[in-house]
């Protein structure tokens, strides 16, 4: 595993060829790693957002945007998601039927239900593109 904050989360993503990471803020660190890796990375952000490498940002809101505008996809994954976003992130994930991953703002607990994994200090939450889980 490497030796960042999100190591637990980028050892689950390295699984996928195509993601999408939900709100990237100025955090680009883990989308440059994983584009680093050949996975294909797009972002969404509510602001405008510029990465220094040939990565696709789409501005917008993840309760607002349409989800052809991403397919096919892989796996989508939000850092520090806020609890009224996981329903949103999860329905997304599942209309483009792929992996859900995210980590929450520290001691909140997922809205949704999720498989959760800690290692190293991180806890990633996760539901699986064929989920049978509860929205």
């Amino acid at each position: 595993m490497s030796d960042h904050p999100n190591a637990n989360l980028e050892e689950r993503l390295q699984r996928h060829q195509r993601v999408l990471e939900v709100g990237i803020g100025d955090r680009t660190g883990l989308a440059e790693r994983l584009h680093d890796a050949g996975i294909e990375v797009v972002v969404l952000d509510i602001k405008p957002i510029e990465l220094p490498m040939d990565i696709a940002c789409i501005q917008g809101d993840v309760t607002e945007v349409s989800p052809d505008v991403f397919r096919p996809m892989d796996a989508v994954y939000a850092r520090r998601l806020p609890p009224e976003l996981h329903r949103p992130a999860a329905v997304l994930a599942e209309t483009l039927d792929a992996d859900l991953y995210f980590t929450t703002l520290g001691g909140e607990f997922p809205t949704i239900e999720v498989e959760t994994n800690t290692a190293d200090g991180e806890t990633v939450h996760y539901r699986p593109a064929d989920s049978h889980m509860v929205l």
